[in-house]
């Protein structure tokens, strides 16, 4: 997985926690200014990662390299890495401006003091260089928190969780403002979190972890559309699996009708699969396509997600305009409208 003009090169890397693995086998890479992002379910092994590419958690087997160097011996004082923990530690006896400044000792006091006001500026925080932590609001704290990460100016920031504690809108707004400076700044950036909207928001490239690995690294439309395994497609959005037989190398039959695929399946003919339905791929049809009873409806302002029962008494769910609204128990046709055609074996889909 090496590679010229990787800031971040892990390679087959574990980790354990409490005597138990943590993190297996795992690999990614970040370029200079790219902003990835690990997402998954709690336990899944995100924030071991983390603090072990921040020399943190020393890891058990594996390579991990920044720079192009061997960064495994490294203290973490000595990686140039920003970190912002998901509980802030502020520091309560120190100002603003002393907490932004804390981590720039290698420069003069008044360089200090400089650089530490220029940081606080970019996150609209200038006039707040004299208060205390306690006398400033989550949001504000926040804010601190990642001018104090972002004064050394380093080139790789590894983010725990840090927006979780805000309401969501105040989360939204500071998540696409630290977006936006980063990528000015071209500072690139790792964040760890369990949010969908959140993950596929801030990052070019997501990765979804599962029991330690990571599974695909990807995308967000790729990690949507193509995912790699079930676990991917039912962790990502929302979708059902659809009952499938295999025809030939690129068709297969299913309750909606025969569905053409963009490659060859890798399955013998006749062999029993699943095909990934996302509410988007299927349209309503004033004509042609399958017949379905509504079961449910869930309004989303400018759309309405119904839950379907096919004839076979398969459940689907398709996103209707809210203006196209049906009731339950109204009978309503669709018919599929798919991009890309996923299939997995069916076996594999729990």
């Amino acid at each position: 997985m090496s590679g010229p003009g990787l800031l971040l090169d892990i390679d087959r890397l574990s980790c354990a926690y409490a005597g138990q693995p943590a993190v297996r086998e795992l690999g990614l890479t970040l370029r200079p200014g790219e902003l990835g992002c690990l997402l998954g379910p709690s336990g899944c092994g995100k924030t071991t990662l983390l603090r072990a590419i921040a020399g943190f958690h020393a890891p058990s087997s594996g390579t991990l390299r920044l720079r192009g160097a061997d960064a495994l011996a490294l203290p973490p004082e000595k990686r140039g890495l920003g970190f912002v923990f998901q509980d802030l530690a502020l520091f309560p006896h120190l100002t603003v401006a002393d907490n932004v400044a804390f981590g720039l000792h290698r420069l003069d006091s008044g360089a200090r003091r400089s650089r530490g006001l220029e940081t606080l500026a970019l996150l609209g925080l200038q006039d707040l260089a004299g208060r205390y932590p306690h006398e400033l609001s989550g949001g504000q704290q926040q804010r601190v928190a990642l001018a104090r990460s972002l004064a050394p100016r380093p080139d790789l920031l590894l983010l725990d969780e840090p927006f979780s504690s805000l309401d969501a809108d105040l989360r939204g707004r500071l998540r696409d403002e630290l977006r936006a400076l980063l990528k000015r700044l071209g500072i690139a950036a790792l964040l760890v979190t369990h949010d969908q909207e959140e993950a596929f928001a801030f990052a070019d490239t997501v990765g979804v972890m599962n029991a330690g690995r990571l599974l695909q690294w990807a995308p967000g439309f790729e990690l949507y559309h193509r995912p790699a395994t079930p676990f991917v497609a039912s962790f990502v959005g929302e979708g059902r699996f659809l009952a499938a037989r295999v025809i030939d190398r690129r068709r297969v039959s299913t309750a909606l009708g025969e569905l053409t695929v963009g490659s060859d399946l890798p399955f013998t003919v006749g062999s029993a699969v699943r095909v990934l339905l996302r509410p988007d791929d299927l349209m309503p049809s004033d004509d042609g396509g399958i017949e379905a009873e509504v079961s449910a409806v869930a309004f989303r302002g400018a759309e309405t997600l119904h839950t379907l029962k096919l004839p076979d008494g398969t459940a689907l769910t398709a996103l209707f305009p809210s203006h196209q609204q049906r009731e339950p128990g109204a009978r309503v046709r669709v018919r599929p409208d798919l991009a890309h055609v996923v299939v997995f074996a069916d076996e594999d889909v729990g």
